[in-house]
């Protein structure tokens, strides 16, 4: 009777853990920079903004992009497995430009991180197996954004990217910006969708946003969007996404719709002739 009594408890814990693990990965993650990094990133980020051309701002765009990429690697190689390894693995942020998060977020910078696992066919090496883990919160497919101060947030999951938007949006008060919302947030869902090492080109066009105001009291904003995938890049479909502001522009729900076929299966990296790679 005792062992049968520890054995409910132990499933109990184990389940309450995954409960937790679940919880923690539809998160979003922040993380702060150290004092020295993060009034460096406040001084840049305040030069951006006060940049009289577009090329001094482009200047100081790629230093601080610099900048991100220390940050970004510094906070992901503090990270721990849980047997107590040190996550070392080498990679490099890549920039998301777009003129839509841009004009949301002028104070963020948006970087996709991507972590790819073992494409080829034969049972590697468990040293190699071991070197492709990746700890958490990170995923195989990561979007960070670096705030002004250089703090650090995680974007993993729809329901993170929903976070982040509630949080950072300014007031969604006309058909204009609920637009530029959809767009950014289009713009970021494309990053998610791969296949081994596909990555479709998306267009986002003006001609495939609805914005209307809903006849109820108070009144609604509903502007919709779409992201067509460029059958060129070896993928067809698109990504729909609807939005809704309240009247006082702030973000209630968020619908995203991803309805992407790949074209064909390209070869693995260890199978292609040359040696494969993932899609820039």
């Amino acid at each position: 009777m005792f062992r049968f009594l520890w054995l409910i408890v132990i499933v109990m814990v184990a389940m309450l853990g995954a409960w937790a693990a679940a919880d923690n990965a539809g998160a979003m993650v922040t993380a702060p920079a150290t004092a020295a990094m993060s009034a460096q990133h406040s001084a840049l980020v305040a030069k951006r903004g006060a940049a009289k051309t577009d090329a001094e701002r482009a200047l100081v765009t790629a230093e601080l992009a610099t900048l991100d990429q220390e940050l970004i690697l510094a906070w992901a190689h503090g990270l721990k497995f849980a047997d107590g390894r040190t996550f070392s693995r080498e990679f490099t942020p890549e920039r998301i430009t777009d003129d839509a998060l841009a004009v949301l977020f002028p104070d963020t910078s948006c970087y996709t991180v991507l972590l790819p696992g073992y494409f080829g066919g034969a049972a590697p090496p468990e040293e190699l197996l071991r070197s492709l883990e990746v700890p958490e919160p990170l995923q195989r497919i990561n979007v960070i954004v670096v705030g002004k101060d250089a703090t650090i947030q995680l974007l993993t999951t729809v329901q993170s990217r929903e976070e982040f938007f509630r949080t950072a949006l300014p007031p969604v008060t006309t058909e204009v910006l609920g637009r530029q919302a959809v767009a950014g947030w289009l713009r970021l869902a494309g990053e998610y969708i791969w296949e081994f090492n596909v990555h479709p080109t998306f267009t986002i066009n003006e001609k495939d946003f609805t914005a209307a105001y809903q006849k109820i009291m108070p009144p609604q904003l509903v502007v919709t969007g779409k992201a067509v995938a460029d059958p060129k890049s070896n993928a067809k479909g698109d990504i729909t996404t609807t939005m809704v502001f309240s009247e006082k522009g702030e973000l209630l729900t968020v619908t995203e719709i991803p309805q992407v076929v790949f074209g064909f299966i390209p070869l693995p990296p260890a199978a292609a002739p040359h040696g494969g790679h993932m899609a820039e």
